[in-house]
């Protein structure tokens, strides 16, 4: 029996590094997975921030050369511009939504809504109001030229707030995006600009 013990003793001690050496595989698995998956969220968002960027600038741009010139070459760019905005718009409130979700507590679908809504009256659901705008010839009509200054002017708004954080390029700072450092509230101000100004459309119609 004292050989038995002698051998019992040793083998539980063996089993239990073993299972121990195991686990802490599988956390460290568990660990680089969870790292990996928020390197990979983090870049996307920083995608998305650098095309809200892109799509606050179009905008601006675009206005600006509507309102302030009318020869065909400037509203071919102007065009031009607004059709990069118009592009990048789905992306663009997908990164609001997420911002709001995260600051407050809503499903991501729930959050989205307001900012499809104002993507919806910014631009029209086919080739875009602000393209039509661009295409037609002759000089803006007045409603035009205030509706074009609602914009250019929100845009400009949302180009600040958004600049207000500078989206990383590295995977540290893509894990620290994915965790919602930083750049939310810029990006929820943004959104609100968006929001505001689709308000503003909706009441010259």
């Amino acid at each position: 029996m004292s050989g038995k013990r002698s051998y019992t003793v040793p083998v539980l001690l063996l089993i239990m590094i073993v299972m121990a050496i195991l686990l802490v595989l599988s956390y460290s698995k568990l660990l680089l997975t969870q790292q990996a998956q928020n390197g990979d969220a983090g870049q996307r968002l920083a995608e998305r921030y650098n095309y809200a960027l892109i799509f606050a600038d179009r905008l601006k741009r675009g206005t600006e050369s509507l309102l302030s010139d009318d020869a065909m070459a400037s509203r071919l760019q102007a065009k031009a511009w607004l059709g990069e905005a118009a592009a990048l718009k789905d992306e663009v409130a997908v990164l609001l939504a997420e911002a709001d979700r995260r600051v407050s507590g809503q499903a991501l679908a729930e959050a989205l809504v307001p900012y499809v809504e104002a993507m919806t009256k910014l631009s029209g659901e086919e080739d875009g109001w602000l393209v039509s705008v661009a295409s037609h010839e002759g000089p803006l009509e007045q409603a035009e030229a205030g509706a074009l200054q609602i914009v250019h002017d929100g845009a400009v708004r949302m180009q600040e707030a958004l600049k207000q954080y500078r989206p990383p390029t590295g995977i540290a700072g893509y894990r620290r995006m994915a965790a919602g450092e930083e750049w939310t509230a810029h990006a929820v101000a943004a959104g609100q600009e968006l929001i505001g100004m689709a308000g503003q459309l909706e009441r010259l119609r």
